[in-house]
Formats: structure tokens, C-alpha cells, sequence
């Protein structure tokens, strides 16, 4: 689909056609990947089971399962091509416009500028719906971080795309950046959103030292993370978003696989809205409400640790004053006797926020690898500042008195 789409618009997306390799180095692993084996054999999918070690990489493996003709592609390049071909076809982009409430008996979504956009259909695509208490999304979804980076490594850089069937998980390619540097992808360690045990920036130096460790790892000029959806029964919602508005349709919930599935979910997107039969709708209906025992468990376990978590952040006590923080810190600290979020810049300016969450009222965490504020409940995120990083939040932390961004 890349392929075609990228020739016909004549997009320049840096398309590479690659094995993706699932690799194993334990014997649970090693298990996955048989079991994996015999399901791309039930399916008919094109696959090859190399049982022992693989050349191309410098660590041992007991197994891998190559799938041929897959797409590496720049993904942004790609987006980019596409928009201005919807602009050209007569589309209209407002970017950097945050939707803040959908209005369903006016057909209008307004935005946090005030303007009014109406619909006949609309999908809602913000990866986290924004409009989450339409049928209680906020209690059906999961959401994990995770990390990668880029690095100039010493040593020949293997050629397909490699992921991990045991955790910690390892994804492991060649890319190019702008400047046509050759760069080594690492990514990887994977947790729920504001529960990272240890401090969130030790994943990404987990990262640099598998790359030290094996592929004589030079420098990282780039890093960054990741956040992803995942549903009850780990497939994803796409369609129409609760069975009393036929209008209003939405995706989420793509588990790691956006590119893909995101693709996916256009071409089925477009079938109900043009009412035709898709095979797979009843399959990803975002309605479907035949749990099974598991999808039940992970139902009452998830919003039990919601309800801990809430607790927790709100009874964690500040151990810091203002005056503690250092050059780019930040954490609880307490002003006039009372809990809030702070952090010192490099500049050595102060940024005081309120830590409750503004989406249903939960504690935040601090972020130390990413310097952001952290909802554990719903994967809400807030720059050191207080701006919305992540959805389902739509409004800002609230600023405080003392903080350089109130002058």
C-alpha cells in the first residue's frame, strides 16, 4: 500500500523493502517463536523458521522468524505527502488545534480556540478520544511508554528489522537521518505510563548500554519516547464509537502497530462511512461486548489499580523545597506548607504547577527522562510548565504564584 501510494504521489519517504525478524534468546522465547511458526503456517503467511544463531547479530540467539518484502519507510516524510495531496484535492489542515469537547446533538466539535467545527461524520482519531466518557473509554484502555534511540555505532549495522520476543524488548534497525548519516535504531523497555520503576531516564541508558555492550556504541544523537494504547482484549477499536451515535467513529487502541493498523483503519473507516460491507467491522467494533473471562480480569484489574494509584499519588508527600531543586530538576516540592510540581530549568528559572490531573482529578508523577508531569490512571501528560502533552486531558495544569512562567 506504502508503495504503490508513494509512487502514485510521488512521495519521497526513504521506502526500503526489509526482512522483519522476531528473535529469540531464551528458551521462552524460543517458544513464542515456534508457536508463532505454527500460526504463520495455519495462516498462510510467508514466513522462515532459522532455529540457532543468526549472523547478523553479534549477541546469541536460539531462534528467529523472518517474514520477507516488509516496508521501512520514513513515517513523517510519508504524512507529509499525503496532507498536501488532501490539500490539493481540496482538504482542509488546522494544525496545532486542540479538540475540546465534542457536542453530538449539534454536530460540532469546539476547539480550545472557541471555533466551532461541524460534521456530518467525524472520526475521532486523537489516540487517546479525547471525549473518553462516550462510552467509558477511560476504563478500557492501557497505556505504556516506551523508548528509543539513535545512535553511530562501530560496527556493521545488521540489515533487517529485528524485535525481541522476550522482554525486555529490543527493536533494532538501520536508519538514515537527514544529513544521510547511517544511524542504529535501539528501542525498547517498554512500562505503564507514570509507573516507571527505575526513574524514567535509565531507560534510555539501558538502551545506550545494550548498544555500548554489542555494537560498540559511539555516541546518541537522538532519543525519545513513545506512547501507546492498548484495549481489553488487545485488539483494536475502530469503528462506530457507541452504538447510539452512528456518526461518530473512532480508532485507538493499536498496541505498537499504528503504522500498520493506522493504515488499516482508513480503508475500513472509509467502508462504513460509505456504508459498504468490511469483513473485519464486527470484528474491531468498538462496541463489541462479548468479554471474555480474561478480558473481564484485565477489566476489574486495571481500574483497581486506577483507584490505588489515585490514592497514592494524592497521599505522596514532597520531601524537597523549591531552593533544593538543581539545574534541570524537578519532583514534588513544598511551597507555604503545600504539595506542588516543580522544576528548575538550565536557565535556572522556576516552573510551579499544580500536580491533579485535569482530566478526572488524579495525581501526576514526575517524568525525570522526558521532564514531563505523568497521570498513572489514564496516560495523561503535561510539559514541566503545565501544557498538555497527551490526551484524554484537554486543559493545562494550573500555574502557580512563584513560578517564572506567571511573570
Amino acid at each position: 500500500m506504502t508503495d504503490s501510494t508513494s509512487s502514485e504521489l510521488g512521495i519521497g519517504c526513504d521506502l526500503e523493502e526489509k526482512e522483519a525478524i522476531v528473535f529469540a534468546s531464551s528458551e521462552k522465547g524460543l517458544k513464542k517463536i515456534k508457536k508463532e511458526a505454527r500460526a504463520y503456517e495455519k495462516l498462510g503467511i510467508i514466513g522462515k523458521l532459522t532455529l540457532g544463531q543468526l549472523d547478523d547479530l553479534p549477541f546469541e540467539t536460539d531462534a528467529a522468524l523472518t517474514m520477507p518484502f516488509q516496508a521501512q519507510f520514513h513515517p513523517v516524510k510519508y504524512l507529509t505527502g499525503l496532507l498536501k495531496e488532501i490539500e490539493r484535492l481540496g482538504g482542509k489542515l488546522f494544525d496545532q488545534t486542540r479538540a475540546v469537547k465534542l457536542f453530538k446533538k449539534n454536530d460540532y466539535v469546539e476547539m480550545a480556540t472557541g471555533a466551532k467545527l461541524h460534521y456530518d461524520n467525524i472520526v475521532i482519531a486523537t489516540h487517546y478520544p479525547f471525549n473518553d466518557f462516550d462510552g467509558l473509554y477511560f476504563a478500557k484502555l492501557s497505556i505504556e511508554r516506551s523508548y528509543a534511540i539513535a545512535a553511530k555505532i562501530n560496527t556493521k549495522m545488521p540489515e533487517g528489522m529485528y524485535i525481541s520476543a522476550e522482554s525486555p524488548k529490543r527493536s533494532l534497525r538501520s536508519i538514515r537521518s537527514e544529513n544521510g548519516e547511517d544511524l542504529f535504531l535501539i528501542g525498547g523497555e517498554s512500562h505503564k505510563t507514570g509507573k516507571s520503576n527505575p526513574p524514567t531516564q535509565m531507560h534510555y541508558e539501558n538502551l545506550e548500554r545494550f548498544g555500548k555492550e554489542w555494537f560498540e556504541l559511539e555516541r546518541v544523537p537522538y532519543h525519545w519516547s513513545a506512547q501507546d494504547m492498548t484495549t481489553l482484549d488487545k485488539m483494536p477499536y475502530i469503528g462506530q464509537m457507541t452504538q447510539s451515535t452512528k456518526d461518530v467513529l473512532m480508532a485507538t487502541g493499536f498496541n505498537k502497530w499504528g503504522m500498520v493498523i493506522g493504515a488499516f483503519s482508513r480503508l475500513m473507516l472509509t467502508d462504513i462511512i460509505l456504508g459498504n460491507d468490511n469483513v473485519y467491522k464486527d470484528l474491531f467494533d468498538p462496541t463489541r461486548n462479548k468479554l471474555k473471562t480474561i478480558d473481564i480480569e484485565r477489566f476489574s484489574k486495571k481500574n483497581t489499580a486506577v483507584g490505588k494509584d489515585f490514592v497514592t499519588t494524592k497521599l505522596k508527600r514532597p520531601d524537597k523545597t523549591v531552593d533544593d531543586l538543581k539545574s534541570d530538576e524537578g519532583g514534588l516540592v513544598s511551597v507555604d506548607g503545600k504539595k506542588v510540581g516543580g522544576y528548575r530549568d538550565k536557565q535556572g528559572d522556576v516552573h510551579l504547577v499544580k500536580t491533579t490531573c485535569t482530566h478526572l482529578g488524579c495525581g501526576l508523577k514526575w517524568n525525570d527522562g522526558d521532564r514531563s508531569w505523568d497521570c498513572s490512571s489514564h496516560g495523561s501528560r503535561f510539559s514541566y510548565s503545565g501544557e498538555v502533552l497527551n490526551g484524554p486531558a484537554v486543559k493545562p495544569l494550573k500555574k502557580l504564584d512563584g513560578s517564572n512562567d506567571e511573570k
